[in-house]
């Protein structure tokens, strides 16, 4: 079967307008020449704190440039850090061979596609002169040195010059795209020997909005007094932008000729155009009155959605799971919120539990499928949880290309700070209603990040709590349970006997350690301590339910067992252990013997008695094979 191509988009924060209408366009192009898209993104670029970011923008080290067959970069959008569009560049430079695309600016080995934002902004301006008569039109543009900032500077410079107006250059000014400089600029415009200008035309919505909100300070009004026309309509609610007369960039054209270009390289016929939207919106702010909306309702979000409310208890539901099981059960359970999609993969790197990072790759040379999940188009679902099907991360995606239909695929990374626990994979094919994720997406990850560090450091503690009570019932120099550990367990396997089960319990002591610490010191009899704790630690019982091994005291030992056992299967055991001793006695090396005395006994559930009884009785018979064993041996270090 032919495996499907793949476009790889490189991007940050595909939820802004911007960026989303971008994504659906390219989708679209995409679907029609049956690719699938493979998105790389960064959820937060930029306002996060450092640690965060770090390991946000480790996602585009998941991209395997080998599966991909043409890229576009929208390079703008790559804010986490300053030098961090160039370092995505590079590695797309260095590595991939393929057809190289990027959006909105330029870059070096890479066909760009940039928009029309000089033209737009000069069809905005001449609105302004030949539809209300302004000759007075002050412009706020971004930064100075940024490429955007240039294109709409020189589109107002255009628009002025063609209907003979001059250009005073103290009546331009320069923001930040942002909602921080409006009251600045107003004041100068208010402390200026002209006064206010008949209108101020901004390079975006967001700096108009904040120029609105600082007239309205000053008890300026908007019409009336002042028109104020906006630019790159952002989305953030319907209601802002039928207030702001702006206009969209033309980001469906960017999209369509860069898909258009990479499907021309690839040898291939035209693709159908997407239909064309009106890009001027003409509202209140500029006295055209389409929309009749009240002007100062800007800063108002839409909490509509029941995700963003305080009934929303996904973040304590999360922290609430004691396991990864149930973990990814509840994670299943709010997939709800998410709107439209396909198919949802979840993928934890083997280590993911890991309390540090001992591995110089942010994610794991193998992931573990840990949850996948599809949707059909009548959303029926087909769910798979598990944590034992593991495949090699350079696949990114098992089956990628094999798809029923033309998928977009968003991989993100799912960290806290610098610890990576894996990724999302979100999909969404021709048949979904949506082609981009909302604002909700990035919230609900987060959630799902937050709780995977809570599990993990969970498991940390019930690790460090079982080291703590293994370490305080086991003997350090052999490895088997100590006294305590003796005393807790004893109890628990006599009064645990099943039908036609018997409690055995053996003793043993070793012969002469006093002598041999003595003769060849403490190390030897260390070394004595151990090699007999290896003997009885051995397991003999095969049918057993419970054989457990102590080291009671210096040199005295225990093994304990709850099974179907009988006197003949004890016999064996200890001819078993006495083999064993010879063959240790007899090698050529051996300056010491290491003997055991061994006595035991063994009891039916009707005949148990008191433990301190059973240990009378069995040191009892231990004593006499300790005898026996002197003098079979003829090994008594207590005469000179």
């Amino acid at each position: 079967m032919k495996r499907r191509r793949c476009i790889g988009v490189f991007l940050g924060q595909p939820d802004l307008p911007f960026q989303s209408r971008l994504l659906s366009c390219v989708a679209q192009k995409a679907f029609q020449a049956d690719c699938n898209i493979a998105v790389f993104s960064n959820m937060i670029c930029s306002g996060g704190y450092k640690e965060y970011q770090d390991g946000e923008e480790k996602i585009m080290e998941l991209a395997n440039l080998d599966l991909l067959d043409a890229v576009v970069v929208l390079a703008d959008t790559l804010q986490a850090k300053p030098d961090y569009a160039e370092m995505v560049l590079n590695r797309i430079r260095e590595n991939f061979h393929g057809v190289k695309t990027v959006i909105d600016v330029k870059a070096e080995g890479f066909v760009d596609f940039c928009s029309d934002d000089d033209w737009m902004i000069g069809q905005l301006v001449s609105h302004l002169i030949e539809v209300h008569q302004c000759k007075d039109i002050a412009f706020m543009t971004g930064p100075a040195e940024h490429p955007h900032s240039i294109r709409r500077l020189n589109g107002y410079r255009q628009a002025m010059a063609e209907h003979g107006l001059t250009c005073d250059e103290e009546r331009i000014f320069y923001g930040d795209f942002w909602y921080d400089e409006g009251e600045r600029v107003v004041k100068e415009l208010m402390a200026s020997p002209q006064g206010m200008p008949q209108a101020i035309a901004c390079a975006s919505d967001t700096m108009a909005i904040s120029v609105c909100d600082a007239l309205k300070k000053y008890g300026i009004r908007v019409p009336e007094d002042v028109l104020i026309t906006g630019f790159d309509c952002d989305g953030n609610g319907i209601s802002r932008e039928h207030m702001i007369t702006s206009a969209i960039r033309n980001i469906d054209e960017m999209a369509e000729r860069a898909i258009e270009y990479i499907w021309a390289q690839w040898g291939e016929e035209t693709l159908e155009p997407l239909p064309k939207a009106e890009r001027m919106i003409r509202t209140y702010s500029c006295g055209c009155n389409q929309y009749m909306s009240p002007i100062h309702g800007f800063m108002e979000r839409d909490v509509s959605n029941g995700f963003f409310l305080l009934y929303n208890f996904m973040p304590e539901k999360l922290l609430s799971t004691s396991d990864i099981q149930e973990c990814l059960w509840m994670i299943n359970y709010y997939m709800n919120d998410i709107r439209g999609y396909h198919c949802m993969n979840l993928y934890l790197c083997e280590n993911w539990r890991a309390m540090q990072d001992k591995q110089e790759r942010f994610f794991s040379d193998r992931m573990l499928m840990a949850m996948e999940k599809k949707r059909d188009a009548e959303k029926n679902e087909k769910t798979y949880y598990g944590m034992d099907v593991a495949f090699p991360v350079e696949e990114m995606l098992p089956g990628l290309g094999t798809e029923e239909k033309a998928t977009i695929y968003y991989f993100n990374a799912l960290h806290f700070e610098r610890h990576c626990f894996g990724y999302l994979v979100l999909g969404y094919n021709e048949d979904s209603p949506v082609h981009v994720y909302d604002n909700i997406y990035p919230a609900w990850v987060r959630h799902i990040n937050n709780a995977l560090e809570s599990l993990r450091r969970l498991y940390a503690l019930n690790e460090l709590y079982v080291a703590a009570e293994q370490k305080a019932v086991t003997d350090i120099m052999t490895g088997m349970y100590n006294r305590n550990g003796y005393n807790l367990l004893l109890m628990d396997m006599l009064h645990g006997l099943q039908e036609k089960e018997r409690f055995l319990i053996m003793l043993f002591d070793n012969n002469g350690l006093k002598y041999i610490n003595d003769n060849f010191g403490h190390v030897a009899g260390d070394e004595v301590i151990c090699k007999s704790a290896e003997i009885i630690s051995e397991s003999y019982y095969p049918t057993a339910r419970l054989e457990r091994n102590f080291r009671i005291g210096g040199d005295e030992y225990v093994k304990l067992v709850v099974g179907k056992l009988d006197e003949e299967m004890v016999e064996q055991c200890i001819e078993t252990m006495h083999k064993r001793l010879d063959a240790i006695n007899g090698a050529v090396d051996a300056q010491y013997p290491v003997y055991l005395a061994i006595g035991y006994a063994l009891y039916s559930s009707e005949k148990i008695v008191s433990p301190d009884q059973i240990m009378k009785d069995v040191d009892f018979k231990m004593y006499e094979n300790k005898q026996h064993l002197k003098e079979v041996t003829g090994f008594r270090p207590e005469r000179s």
